[in-house]
This record gives C-alpha cells, sequence and structure tokens, in this order.
C-alpha cells in the first residue's frame, strides 16, 4: 500500500521585503503516526553566478523535536527575511564586476522537512517573492 503522507506549508502572503517577518503554518497529511527526529522549515537561496549554481546557507528554524507525529497537526512558524538577502546599492560601472562578486538569488524558497529515521524525509517546498522596497529605493 504507498504512502501518501505529505506536509503542506501554509502563507499569510507570498511576496515580502528584506526585514520583513514570513508568518505561516506547516500542517501535517499524515497516513499514519509517523516517528520522526525533527520537523523544521528552513529559508533557501538558490544562487546562480557567472559559471555556478549554489545554495546559499538556509535559515533553519526547528518547529518541533523527537517524537510522534500525528495527521492534522499544525505549527506556526515566523522566520525574518535577512536584510541582506537581496545585493543592494548602485556599483554604476562596477556593477558587472559587483553581480560576479554578489550575484542575485535565482529562486527564494522555504523548505518543510519532517526527518524521518531510516526513511526518506517528507518534504514540501513553496516559492517565495523578495524584492527591495519602493521607500529603499535611491531616487
Amino acid at each position: 500500500m504507498p504512502d501518501d503522507s505529505n506536509i503542506s506549508i501554509l502563507l499569510e502572503k507570498k511576496e515580502f521585503y528584506p526585514g520583513n517577518a514570513i508568518r505561516g503554518t506547516v500542517l501535517l497529511s499524515l497516513d499514519a503516526p509517523i516517528k520522526a527526529r525533527a520537523l523544521s522549515i528552513s529559508l533557501c537561496t538558490y544562487v546562480k553566478s557567472r559559471h555556478d549554481f549554489w545554495l546559499a546557507r538556509p535559515i533553519t528554524l526547528k518547529l518541533s523535536g523527537s517524537r510522534e507525529y500525528k495527521n492534522g497537526e499544525r505549527h506556526e512558524f515566523e522566520i525574518k527575511v535577512p536584510e541582506s538577502i537581496l545585493p543592494s546599492g548602485d556599483w554604476g560601472a562596477f556593477n558587472f564586476i559587483y553581480s560576479c562578486i554578489r550575484p542575485m538569488p535565482e529562486e527564494i524558497y522555504l523548505e518543510a522537512k519532517l526527518d524521518i529515521p531510516r526513511k526518506p524525509a517528507i518534504i514540501a517546498k513553496q516559492e517565495i517573492s523578495v524584492s527591495r522596497s519602493y521607500a529603499s529605493k535611491k531616487i
């Protein structure tokens, strides 16, 4: 019998500015109770430079520890979007050089993970949008 267990990330909104708080809930939809090491949520930034892709160091928040998880559990969270998530400033003629040093994120997303011993983790991913606020732009 296939296991249809999954988790979902529910957000109040999906568009943010640096410094904003991301508030939401991780909802567990489990076929049966599961013993797991932890339930966590991470803010991940996937970056592309001129020659490579990489996952920048995620910000991870542990929502609950080692225990038995049950269907329908809801775990609320709040993660602050770092002020430094986007490159800032106008480097004028040096923008090309700066973009090689500090490239723009290609993808910013939340990843919820239920870490289960000796089995694949149950993972949910939710993309979000982060942009500079109008007030922070130089005119």
